[in-house]
């Protein structure tokens, strides 16, 4: 079964496991042990649908971060060639301080 699908399930319990409680807890008017058992199964509702979504989550982070099965990594020296091009990007973004200098001498 794709993890995907097997979220959707985790959320799907979640959902059911809160709409239970929300229904036992509409009927235990009277009785506290039946209060006590919604609330608590509210509560692990709540929380199974927060693992859902961080399950979901992480595996967004992780494919994002794993490179898919056909890309190569750049080696060291790549790496630093890539590193000094950003490097040399950012610099040229960067106002030359004569030329700030000559717009505000203007005003």
């Amino acid at each position: 079964m794709e993890k995907k699908n097997l979220n959707r399930i985790i959320a799907a319990a979640g959902v059911l496991q809160i709409i239970g409680a929300i229904v036992v807890y509409s009927q235990a008017a009277t009785t506290v042990i039946l209060e006590v058992w919604a609330a608590i199964t509210l509560g692990m509702g709540v929380l199974t649908i927060a693992v859902a979504v961080t399950n979901h989550r992480l595996r967004e982070i992780r494919d994002a971060l794993t490179p898919s099965s056909g890309a190569v990594l750049p080696s060291a020296p790549q790496s630093e060639r890539i590193r000094e091009e950003l490097a040399a990007a950012d610099q040229s973004r960067k106002p030359d301080l004569a030329q700030v200098g000559a717009i505000f001498k203007d005003r």
